[in-house]
This record gives C-alpha cells, structure tokens and sequence, in this order.
C-alpha cells in the first residue's frame, strides 16, 4: 500500500504543477499541430523523394491473343493489327519507358516475378510493392474493355506506398495507349461509316495521338489485405506521443531526485518504507503519467486534429499499457543508476534526443539513412510508435504481439536492474 500511496500523491502534485502540464501535454498538442499539418504534403500520393532505392517486382498478365479477337475483325486486318501491337507491347512500355527511364532508374529496382514469388518476397519485405498488369492488356482496351493496374504495397514504408503510385501516375499517358488505339479503332469506323471492323493506324500513329487523348487508364493503390494508408497527423500523433512518454520517465527520474535531495527517502525508511516499496511508488507514478499523457494525446488527435482511432480498441488500450510499463521501467532503472540533477539533465537533453531521433519522432524513418533503420525495433519508443501505426492501419492485436511483448519485457529488465542497483541513501 505504500507503493500505491506514494504514487498516487506524486501524481496529484505532477498534475497541478503547471510547468510540467505545458512539458507534458501542451507542449507535443502544439506540436502534433504544426508538424501534421506542415508535413502533410510529405504524406499524399504526389509526394517524391530521390532520398533511396525502391525494390518493387512486376507480374505480367497474360499476353495479347489476336485468336480471341478474330470473331470481332476480318481476316485481312489482323496482319495489320499485330504490326499495332507489336508497337504498343504494353509490358515493353512499362519497363522501358517508365522503369528504365533517366529519371526512374536510379530510384526504383526491379524483377519480373510470378505471383507467389511476389507475395513471398512482399511478406519477407524484401520488396516495396508489386505492380500487376493486367491480363491481355492491349486486347482488352482495343475491344473498349476496363483495364486496372494494380499496385500492391506493404504497411512499413509511407515513403515507398506514395512515390509508386506517384510514379504510375505520372507515366499513365504512355499507360494508356491500347486504350487510344480503341478509340482510334472507332474513330476510323465512324469517319467511313462502317458498321465493320477497319484499321488502318499503325502503333507510332496512336503514340503520336497519347499527348492529345484523355487518359482513361485507371490505377488505384491498395495496401496489404484489410489495411488503410496512414496520414501525416496520424503518423506524428503517434510518434510525437510517444516521444514525450521519454519525458514522464524523466519526470519520474526527477522527481527520485528531488525526494532523495529533501530527505524525504531517508524518512521514509526511518518509517519502515521498504527501498521496493520506495521503487514501486515511482514505477507507478511514472505508469499512470503515462497512460493518463497517451490517452489525452490520442484523444485530442481525435477530436482536434481528426485522425482515425484503431478499429481494434482492446488492442490499442493493451499497447498503451505497455508502452506505459516500459517507461515506467526505465524510469525506475534510472533511478537507479543517476545520482544527481546533472545526469538527469543529460537524460532529458541528450538521451531523448537520440532515442526520439532512432525511433523516428522527428522524422520517418525511411528517410534516415539505411544503417539506422533497423535500429528503431531497438528503441522502446520505436516499437511502441510502429506499433500504434498498424493498429491505426487497421492491424489486429495478434500483428503487433512482438512489439507488446519486447515493450514488457524491456519493462521488466528495467524495473528489475533498477531494483537491484537502487541506493536510497546514496548521493
């Protein structure tokens, strides 16, 4: 009880202590404002980057068949029609002009595979994305038929998801040319009034005629099954969050401190207070901050800045817990290990920073340099703030198991380290 007790009242002082309200919970609002809104740019399908390489593998449909269309086109045009489609190879074009072009080559690396070769290496996030084409392209937008491209992308990387459709998009015109040929098909049948099939333009005609045409090839973008893209004040809400729990550990840090510099731990022990029951204090103290500073957060993403809350509650209040439980431990290990104002200091100046900076609070991690990359499943706010991502992408509680897991268990290391290197006296 007196682990409970000590807790509880450090927490009624914390929350009338204006200063610490404004570190705390005003402090990372202002900041979820500026920097979601400021950076959403960053975050939409038009955003581009030649910051780093982008893998994606192509699967190619089935190729066109001049033998489905002989019902639709006399005998003396198909010679023709296959001179059109040998100019408008659709998978050629993609490769060639879009892939292989000065401007795309050193950003994007490809490989031609089939479909499960694909999704494997897309679940082992080896590649960024796949990019179906459809079957018998060009067949079906001769006949006038609907044709998608599909992109495929996986739920780690925002910066890949919205520089390939970025890309596809902006090379739709050279995309788009079985469709002109369609139109071109019907034209010519319309000028001579003819109620049967006539072609006469070659596959460089149509290509001249792309610039002038209305793009009809339609693309759209999906994430893996059941997932949704993450916006800029999603990812920041998170991130930002996440990055000032680092603070309450601090607080609960200094506030070891302050007690141990006013005597009131020698009092304590001179009251029969055991050193655990000291610790405990402070461990919970640092726990219900936390949990009552990312619960405010997330509420005030919600209701002021509009983001989206993860479908599966259970899970997300299960992640703050942990989350919580793993500042709360590193609170308590550093009571254990700093002795002074100065190292305490040192922690909130220098320590955040760089835990903040690996586990991508101040900016996403794609963009950082590759090294640090897969240091951020290293960092407890990190994983924390990855994990809070795809449960606002709409991932369930069994895909972020390892992530609560690492969160207690950090926690717990912590807490127990803490434990057993804590010198109430010691100065």
């Amino acid at each position: 009880m007196h682990g409970v007790y000590i807790a509880l009242n450090d927490l009624k002082i914390t929350l009338k202590d204006r200063k610490v309200t404004m570190i705390l919970l005003i402090m990372p609002m202002l900041l979820i404002t500026v920097l979601g809104t400021a950076l959403s740019s960053a975050f939409t399908p038009d955003a581009m980057t030649d910051l780093y390489r982008i893998s994606i593998a192509i699967v190619e449909g089935e190729p066109a068949n001049l033998l489905e269309l002989e019902e639709f086109i006399p005998i003396d045009q198909i010679e023709k029609l296959q001179t059109t489609l040998s100019d408008l190879d659709i998978n050629r074009i993609t490769i060639e002009e879009v892939l292989q072009s000065e401007d795309i080559k050193n950003l994007i690396s490809y490989e031609i595979l089939d479909q499960n070769a694909a999704l494997t290496k897309l679940k082992a996030k080896e590649i960024s994305g796949i990019v179906y084409l459809p079957d018998q392209f060009a067949n079906r937008y001769i006949m006038g038929k609907k044709s998608e491209i599909k992109i495929m992308t996986n739920t780690d990387s925002q910066m890949d998801k919205m520089i390939l459709l970025a890309i596809f998009k902006g090379f739709s015109a050279q995309l788009s040319l079985p469709r002109i040929a369609a139109n071109v098909v019907q034209e010519e049948n319309i000028k001579e009034g003819l109620g049967s099939f006539s072609f006469s333009a070659t596959g460089e005609d149509i290509k001249s005629l792309a610039i002038d045409k209305n793009i009809s090839l339609q693309f759209y973008q999906r994430t893996e099954v059941g997932k949704r893209l993450i916006t800029s004040k999603e990812y920041y809400t998170a991130a930002v969050a996440v990055m000032f729990m680092l603070f309450s550990a601090g607080y609960g840090l200094m506030n070891m401190l302050h007690d141990r510099d006013h005597f009131t731990l020698m009092r304590q022990l001179i009251a029969s207070v055991s050193k655990f029951q000291m610790l405990l204090g402070k461990f919970l103290y640092t726990l219900f901050l936390c949990v009552i500073q990312l619960t405010i957060l997330f509420a005030y993403g919600y209701v002021v800045m509009g983001i989206r809350l993860p479908s599966d509650l259970l899970a997300f209040v299960i992640l703050i817990f942990a989350a919580s439980f793993s500042m709360a431990g590193l609170s308590v290990l550093l009571c254990g290990i700093v002795k002074n104002q100065r190292g305490a200091v040192i922690f909130q100046s220098l320590i955040i920073n760089i835990l903040s900076l690996l586990g991508g609070s101040f900016i996403p991690i794609e963009v950082m340099p590759k090294i640090f990359r897969p240091l951020i499943d290293f960092t407890p706010n990190g994983r924390a703030s990855r994990a809070f991502l795809h449960l606002i992408e709409d991932g369930q509680l069994s895909e972020i198991s390892s992530s609560i897991l690492m969160l207690l268990g950090f926690g717990t290391l912590c807490l127990l380290i803490g434990i057993h290197i804590f010198r109430p006296t010691e100065r």
